[in-house]
C-alpha cells in the first residue's frame, strides 16, 4: 500500500533540542531545562492527509521531529488503552520506550473550554514542577497536525513513558490466597495511596490551597514497575478539569473490588496520612483563626501530636454525608492501627443521630464515634480544637479508662472541602444513668437502696474527677461543664460510675455539683441529691469548695429511705458496717435484697 506523501511544514517554534536516544533521556524530547516560559515545547507541525493522523504511516515524520538529527533506524510503535488515541514509542536495541504521544482534538468544544494543550499550558504556568516530577506522565512538548487545507486540527501530546504495567494488570497477576501476594498488594496500595495523598498536597491551588483532582484516577492509570517498586500516575491531561473531586472514592471503591477490603482500607489510610491541605491564609476565616496552633494536619494514623491527640487526616465522604456504615474497613483501622477487626459493626446511639458505637467480634473494647461540625461560630474553637486543647493540659485524660475522652479526630472532607470532625474515643461501658432510673421502681426498698448506692457512686466519683484534674496553675477544681445523668455512665454488671461529654471541660463552666443536684431532685427527690452531696462532700476532704446551702445539705442527717432502718454499707463511711447494715448476696434471706 502506497503511503501518501507527507508535507513537512515549518516549525512554529523550535527550539534547540538537548535530546539523544541514551537512557538517561528515554523520555524524548528534554523537559527540565527548556520550558522556562511555563508552556509546552512546540516541537513544529505536522501535514497529515484527509483520512487523519496515522501514526504507524508517519512515524519517521514524527522521530524527526521529536529527535531531530538522531533518529533511531528501528523505532517500534504500539498502541495502548482502549481509546484508540495513545501510542508508545519505542527505540531499537532493547532501549525500551522512548515516549508516550496521544492524539487530542485542537478544536474547542466550547468556546470557553479550552482544549487539551491549552488547558496543559494553563497548568504547566501554575504548577511548573510538574515538568520534573518523575513519577508523572506530564505532557512537555506538542505536535501541531494540519490538514491539506491549512486547517489545525488536532494535536499530539507527547508525554514521558513510565515504566511498568497497569494496576489491574498487576493485580490480575497475583494470588490472593497467598498470604505473600496479600502483603504485597497491601503495601502496594498503601504506596498509591501515600503516593496519591502528595500529589493533591503538592498540586493544590496557591489562592485557595484547594487540591488540584486528576480527575480519572484508577488502577489503568496508575503503573507499577515491580522491579524497582516505581509507581507512576498517567493520563494528567484532565488535571484540574471540572467534574467530580472523587479521586479518593473512586480509587477506594476500586481497590475493594478488586483486591479486598485491607486493601480498600491501607490505601485509604495512607492517603489520609500524606495529604496536607492547607487553606491560603486570605481565605481562612476568622472562625477559624485559633487553628493555627491547634489544626491537626493529616498525618500517620499511629502517630501522636505533641498533646498526644492522634490526628488521623482526611476521611473523605461522598455529597450524601458520612456514614459510618460505609466505612467500615477504615474506621476499624483508624480505632485500631495494626490489629484487623473482625466483622465491624456500628449501632447509633444518643437522640441526635451523630454519635455511633463501633465494635467487632474479636474484640471486647468497643469505640465512641462522633461527628462534630468543622466550624464554631464567634470565633470560638471547634470542639475537636477544645478536646486537643485539653489533651494537652490534662495528658491522663486520654488514658482514663473511667471517661470517654476523644483520643482521636478524623476530618471530614466532602469536595475537597473540610465540613466536619469525626472524635473517636474509648468506649465507656454501662447506660446514661438517666435512662437506667427510669427503669428503677420508687416503691421498691430494693431499687431505693441500689438507687442510694448509686448517688454515692456518683458523688465519689465526681470528687474524684475534680482533684484529679484540678487546674494546674490555679488548683480550681476542672468542671466537667455539662455533668448531667445523661453524661453519666452507669454498668449495672460491674457497678462501675463513667463520664462522657467532655468537651466542655473548663473552670469556667457550669458548677458540676449545681448540674446534677438539679437533674437529680427532679428524677428522684432530695434525699438522693443529699447522698450525692454528702458522698462528694467526704470525697473531696475540703479539697473541693462548695457551696453554703449545699454544705447545709450535705451535713443533714441520713435520710434512710421510707423510714427504715436500713444502712448502705459503703467504702465512704470507713471502719466496719454497722449490724444492721444490708448483708450480702450470699447471705441475702428470701424476700430482701442485694445492693450488688
Amino acid at each position: 500500500t502506497l503511503v501518501p506523501q507527507v508535507r513537512m511544514l515549518p516549525v512554529a517554534r523550535h527550539e534547540k533540542s538537548t535530546s539523544s536516544l541514551t537512557s538517561s533521556t528515554r523520555s524524548g524530547c528534554s523537559s527540565a531545562s527548556s520550558f522556562a516560559d511555563g508552556s509546552l515545547r512546540q516541537l513544529g507541525s505536522l501535514a497529515v492527509p484527509a483520512s487523519g493522523f496515522d501514526p504507524a504511516a508517519q512515524l519517521m515524520d514524527v522521530m524527526r521531529l521529536l529527535f531531530p538529527g538522531c533518529s533511531p533506524p528501528q523505532p517500534s510503535l504500539r498502541a495502548v488503552g482502549v481509546a484508540g488515541n495513545v501510542w508508545l514509542l519505542g527505540g531499537s536495541q532493547g532501549r525500551g520506550d522512548l515516549c508516550c504521544l496521544k492524539l487530542v482534538s485542537a478544536q474547542r468544544r466550547l468556546a470557553a473550554l479550552p482544549t487539551d494543550a491549552e488547558h496543559c499550558e494553563t497548568l504547566l504556568r501554575k504548577y511548573p514542577g510538574l515538568l520534573t516530577d518523575k513519577r508523572l506522565a506530564f505532557p512537555h512538548s506538542v505536535i501541531r497536525l494540519i490538514t491539506e487545507d491549512g486547517e489545525h486540527a488536532d494535536d499530539l501530546l507527547v508525554c514521558p513513558a513510565m515504566p511498568g504495567m497497569h494496576l489491574g494488570q498487576y493485580i490480575a497477576r497475583l494470588d490472593k490466597t497467598n498470604a505473600s501476594d496479600r502483603r504485597k498488594l497491601e503495601k502496594l496500595f498503601e504506596d498509591v495511596g501515600t503516593m496519591l495523598g502528595d500529589f493533591h498536597t503538592r498540586y493544590a491551588d496557591p489562592e485557595t490551597g484547594e487540591p488540584e483532582c486528576h480527575r480519572d484516577f484508577h488502577p489503568g492509570n496508575v503503573l507499577f514497575d515491580e522491579p524497582s517498586g516505581t509507581i507512576s500516575f498517567v493520563d494528567l491531561t484532565g488535571m484540574g478539569t471540572w467534574g467530580p473531586k472523587d479521586d479518593v472514592e473512586k480509587f477506594a471503591r476500586l481497590a475493594k473490588q478488586l483486591a479486598g477490603d485491607r486493601c480498600e482500607a491501607a490505601f485509604t489510610a495512607a492517603y489520609n496520612a500524606s495529604a496536607v491541605h492547607t487553606p491560603a491564609a486570605k481565605h481562612t476565616p476568622k472562625a477559624v483563626d485559633s487553628k493555627k496552633t491547634l489544626l491537626y494536619p493529616a498525618s500517620n494514623i499511629v502517630r501522636d501530636s505533641s498533646t498526644g491527640f492522634r490526628q488521623l487526616g482526611i476521611l473523605a465522604v461522598p455529597s450524601t454525608g458520612f456514614n459510618p456504615a460505609n466505612h467500615l474497613t477504615v474506621l476499624a483501622w483508624f480505632a485500631n492501627p495494626g490489629r484487623p477487626l473482625l466483622q465491624p459493626s456500628v449501632r447509633k446511639v444518643g437522640c441526635k443521630g451523630r454519635t455511633w458505637i463501633l465494635s467487632s467480634a474479636n474484640q471486647g473494647e468497643a469505640w465512641a464515634l462522633k461527628q462534630v461540625p468543622a466550624q464554631s461560630g464567634q470565633a470560638l474553637p471547634t470542639e475537636a480544637e477544645r478536646c486537643e486543647a485539653l489533651a494537652g493540659k490534662f495528658p491522663a485524660l486520654l488514658h482514663d479508662s473511667r471517661l470517654g475522652f476523644p483520643s482521636a479526630v478524623a476530618p471530614v472532607q466532602m469536595a475537597c472541602e473540610h465540613v466536619g470532625d469525626l472524635l473517636i474515643s474509648r468506649s465507656v461501658p454501662g447506660e446514661p444513668l438517666g435512662t437506667y432510673l427510669k427503669l428503677l421502681k420508687k416503691e421498691d426498698e430494693c431499687d431505693q437502696l441500689r438507687l442510694v448506692k448509686i448517688c454515692r457512686e456518683v458523688g465519689a466519683f465526681l470528687a474524684s474527677f475534680h482533684i484529679k484534674y484540678a487546674d494546674p496553675a490555679t488548683g480550681q477544681p476542672t468542671q466537667h461543664g455539662d455533668f448531667h445523668p445523661g453524661n453519666v455512665l452507669y454498668d449495672s454488671g460491674t457497678g462501675s460510675i463513667g463520664a462522657v461529654g467532655l468537651s466542655h471541660m473548663g473552670t469556667a463552666a457550669s458548677c458540676d455539683l449545681e448540674v446534677f443536684e438539679g437533674a437529680l431532685m427532679k428524677l428522684a427527690g432530695e434525699r438522693y441529691a443529699v447522698e450525692f452531696l454528702r458522698a462528694y462532700t467526704r470525697a473531696a476532704g475540703g479539697r473541693c469548695k462548695i457551696s453554703k446551702e449545699q454544705a447545709q445539705l450535705a451535713a443533714a442527717p441520713p435520710w434512710w429511705l421510707c423510714g427504715t432502718s436500713l444502712e448502705i454499707e459503703s467504702e465512704l463511711d470507713g471502719g466496719e458496717s454497722s449490724s444492721e447494715s444490708e448483708p450480702d448476696d450470699e447471705g441475702t434471706p428470701e424476700g430482701q435484697c442485694s445492693l450488688m
